[in-house]
């Protein structure tokens, strides 16, 4: 999907795209992450909250 948004924008085909991403219920294929993201950002400071929390991170905020 991103790089359709990416070619239409970069060739001009579109100058509108809009996106709509439901992360609620969903858990990412990642190792030591059990519970889904919303859900993670509510639990305070528990270090397990935190640690998987900051895994998931890690990997959106990645240079590819």
């Amino acid at each position: 999907m991103y790089d359709m948004i990416h070619l239409a924008l970069e060739t001009d085909s579109s100058r509108l795209i809009t996106v709509f991403v439901i992360p609620t219920g969903c858990v990412v294929n990642l190792p030591g992450v059990t519970r889904e993201t919303h859900t993670l950002t509510h639990l305070g400071n528990r270090p397990d909250a935190l640690q998987e929390l900051k895994t998931i991170e890690e990997v959106q905020f990645a240079v590819l």
